[in-house]
């Protein structure tokens, strides 16, 4: 009877302390840590709570999102076809229709439509535009191949810095830029020329010039403008010691440098326009020239040595001045009536007294 209560009493008390452990376990506060699973276009998500304590979790759905459908119009480019009505969840991609293609870009080549003189020294260049070009390239010949020198996004382009009376080549590229990568257009089969000669835009002062040689206090007049000996002497002759400097007599470009069997080392020089029409100057019998052709000159500045060159009897410079006409662009072999007086622009006296330069 004893041990039957001792039993007893010992079911009671495991069964009590078994309630409150339980008890004690279900009454603690939980610190959960969470762990999320992303739901999808077509799979639900879910959020997992753990407490970090007891283990004890639980679990919250998340509902998938189903597709969002959107429609692309591509465009396309030079490297890839673009599609036009494309339907597309933009969360996983799924295409519900694929649209229509587009044919991808095409660069035709660029047809240079003009070439012409703008200044003294530069020629303007314009083409026809391209359909989808991004820019153009725009290319001069030098030598036996084609340079590039500059990289426009309109279609014109001012070429400068050129020598006067030479000929020059240019062709024009269309080019597209997509992600990175660069496509031209064919090189236009068509080569383009143009001859750079006379100025429609630089003017200058005729007001203003230097006398043609330097110390121009011991200059004397050998020789004036007019009929001489039986034939026309279409300059003036100005006396001078061999290796004197000879002076630019106005801004300009030197468009000829060289010798000739009657004027020795000469140097002709084109200032631009005065009142509509070329004006050049010519220096001759030079025993050195120190331009070349293509140079720009300043009024003043050293273009050779006085001398003796060519058909001369004495050192002297044979100065004359060019006033409009085509055939002074081929000096020396020049009409006289390109030629006009050169004592009345550069101060001098003559049998007629003292030309004032107006």
């Amino acid at each position: 009877m004893k041990i039957t209560r001792i039993i007893a009493f010992s079911v009671i008390f495991a069964v009590l302390f078994s309630s409150y452990t339980a008890f004690a376990k279900e009454s603690h506060f939980h610190t959960f840590d969470s762990e999320t699973t992303e739901p999808t276009c077509t799979q639900d998500g879910k959020i997992t709570y753990t407490c970090i304590e007891c283990g004890y979790s639980y679990e919250e759905v998340l509902p998938a999102n189903g597709h969002t459908f959107v429609t692309y119009n591509t465009k396309s480019t030079y490297f890839s076809e673009g599609v036009s009505g494309k339907v597309v969840c933009k969360d996983c991609g799924l295409v519900l229709n694929s649209g229509d293609e587009i044919a991808k870009k095409t660069l035709k080549t660029p047809k240079i439509k003009k070439i012409k003189t703008v200044d003294i020294d530069a020629v303007k260049i314009t083409w026809k535009k391209v359909k989808n070009a991004d820019g153009y390239y725009v290319y001069r010949k030098k030598g036996k191949s084609f340079k590039k020198i500059a990289t426009v996004e309109n279609n014109k382009y001012k070429d400068s810095g050129l020598a006067i009376g030479k000929k020059y080549k240019y062709k024009v590229k269309a080019y597209i830029k997509d992600d990175g990568k660069t496509a031209t257009g064919k090189t236009d089969a068509k080569v383009y020329k143009i001859s750079v000669n006379a100025c429609k835009k630089y003017e200058i002062d005729r007001n203003h010039y230097a006398f043609p040689i330097a110390n121009r206090e011991k200059v004397n007049v050998s020789s004036l403008y007019g009929w001489r000996w039986g034939s026309f002497h279409a300059g003036v002759d100005l006396s001078a010691h061999t290796g004197e400097d000879i002076v630019a007599w106005k801004d300009g470009y030197v468009c000829k440098s060289g010798y000739h069997s009657s004027w020795g080392n000469y140097i002709m020089i084109y200032h631009g326009k005065i009142n509509g029409k070329d004006v050049y100057s010519g220096y001759a019998h030079l025993s050195r020239r120190s331009v070349k052709k293509g140079q720009k000159i300043v009024q003043g500045q050293k273009i050779g040595d006085a001398g003796n060159t060519g058909r001369s009897y004495g050192t002297h410079l044979h100065f004359e001045i060019y006033y409009g006409g085509k055939s002074a662009k081929k000096p020396p072999r020049v009409k006289s009536a390109d030629r006009i007086n050169p004592v009345y622009f550069i101060g001098l006296k003559n049998h007629k007294g003292i030309q004032s330069v107006k």
